[in-house]
């Protein structure tokens, strides 16, 4: 069951991105400020969909949900790392040198790890390095379904607007 829509479910929603500069005003839309807990109707997170990441930020949730630690500098990482977007604005993220995939679904931000051999989904060290990822998706400012509301219901309420 959703939770009822109100101003402490907006105010979860920003503490999300708190401290980005996200937060933008409907009397002054081209201007964006840090967030801070609304405390106006007027107030609101200017994002962006799932389908605006690059593949800098790609290669970073990448590494992030198969969890790899290494700290190569971004001149290695297109030598290690393939990002593919498909038809449907889905991407894939994999090594070049692995077996694994990472599918991040353009729609609700899924992001599951695969075995390149066998399409099997290969379970993650749970929720750690998923939670790593997502929190990932939220610094880069990229919208993501919440409690229960899609990206789509947010932007419906006009909390979020998509950049």
């Amino acid at each position: 069951m959703k939770p009822e829509l109100n101003n402490e479910l907006k105010a979860r929603l920003f503490a999300q991105y708190w401290g980005q500069k996200v937060m933008a005003d409907k009397f002054r839309p081209d201007k964006t400020f840090e967030v801070v807990i609304p405390g106006s109707d007027r107030l609101y997170l200017k994002l962006r969909p799932i389908t605006s990441i690059t593949e800098k930020e790609a290669i970073e949730i990448g590494k992030a949900a198969t969890n790899i630690t290494t700290d190569w500098n971004s001149s290695q990482n297109k030598k290690y790392f393939k990002v593919k977007k498909d038809k449907y604005g889905g991407i894939e993220v994999s090594e070049k040198y692995s077996t694994r995939e990472v599918v991040i679904d353009p729609v609700d931000g899924e992001i599951n790890v695969y075995n390149d051999f066998d399409k099997q989904n290969v379970e993650l060290d749970a929720s750690a390095t998923k939670i790593w990822a997502y929190q990932l998706m939220i610094s880069f400012g990229i919208c993501l379904p919440f409690m229960g509301y899609s990206v789509e219901d947010l932007v419906n309420t006009g909390w979020v607007r998509l950049a």
